[in-house]
């Protein structure tokens, strides 16, 4: 989904830039050390950097993840928690998720995530939820779309 997404927008004449988060070293251990001592800077000495930057460059945030017992895989929350280091990415305004999962009808719980953190603490615009139901028994990939 990510890399259709990404040639799309550059077939449109768009920058994308497309990180794997989970291969990423990437931590937050909600220390406050950025807020108390770090004057927006953390402790961290992680990959976190590059993915900010990037946001701080971005016109939409676009988080994607499979998600397993209901929930993103732990890297993707990381990323999103550790943007309250350098505070409010400056110039995006606007979010649009991509989920999959084995699953259909396990996106409830990310709803309340998106809309309170993403979406209420960014003030973002929300563009809306794409979702993937895979069945690897058939080989079947479904997409529908979630607008909230």
């Amino acid at each position: 989904m990510v890399g259709v997404f990404k040639r799309g927008a550059e077939t449109g004449g768009n920058e994308a830039t497309a990180f794997d988060v989970a291969g990423m070293d990437i931590v937050c251990r909600a220390c406050e050390w950025c807020r108390t001592r770090g004057d927006g800077r953390c402790v961290q000495n992680d990959d976190t950097g590059a993915v900010c930057d990037e946001w701080d460059e971005c016109d939409i945030l676009v988080p994607a993840s499979p998600f397993h017992h209901g929930s993103p895989t732990g890297q993707l929350p990381c990323v999103l928690h550790r943007a309250y280091t350098p505070g409010i990415p400056s110039r995006c305004k606007k979010t649009a998720m991509f989920l999959r999962s084995g699953a259909s009808g396990v996106y409830d719980a990310n709803r309340s995530i998106c809309k309170g953190f993403v979406q209420g603490y960014f003030g973002y615009e929300d563009m809306g939820a794409y979702t993937a139901t895979t069945s690897r028994a058939k080989g079947a990939v479904q997409v529908r779309s979630l607008l909230w």
